[in-house]
C-alpha cells in the first residue's frame, strides 16, 4: 500500500518587508513589517546622525503595524530601522512640518 500526501510547508513574508506611510509626513506615521514565530525585534527611527529618536522592542508572530508620533522632532530624512534576530532592515522616511 503506497501513501501519497502533500508536505505542507510554512511561508513568511520576506524579512526585507519594512513599510513606512505615509511618506513623506509630518511626524506621524505607522510602519508595517512582519516577524516570524519566536522572532524578537527592535523598531528604531534615527537621525541621519545616528541619533535614535524612537526605539521600541517588539516580538509575536505575524504582521505588525506600530504607530509613531515623532512632533517634536524637525523636518527632515529619518532612518526607520527595524533589527531582527535574522538580520536588519531600513528604509527612509521624510518628516515635512
Amino acid at each position: 500500500m503506497a501513501v501519497v500526501g502533500i508536505e505542507e510547508q510554512e511561508t513568511a513574508a520576506p524579512a526585507t518587508d519594512l513599510f513606512v506611510s505615509p511618506n513623506p509626513n509630518s511626524g506621524q506615521f505607522e510602519v508595517s513589517f512582519y516577524l516570524n514565530k519566536g522572532e524578537a525585534a527592535v523598531l528604531s527611527v534615527l537621525d541621519m546622525r545616528g541619533n535614535a529618536h524612537f526605539r521600541q522592542t517588539l516580538s509575536g508572530e505575524g504582521i505588525h503595524r506600530q504607530k509613531i508620533s515623532l512632533s517634536n522632532i524637525p523636518s527632515g530624512t529619518y532612518l526607520v530601522q527595524i533589527k531582527r534576530e535574522s538580520g536588519s532592515t531600513s528604509t527612509r522616511t521624510i518628516i515635512l512640518k
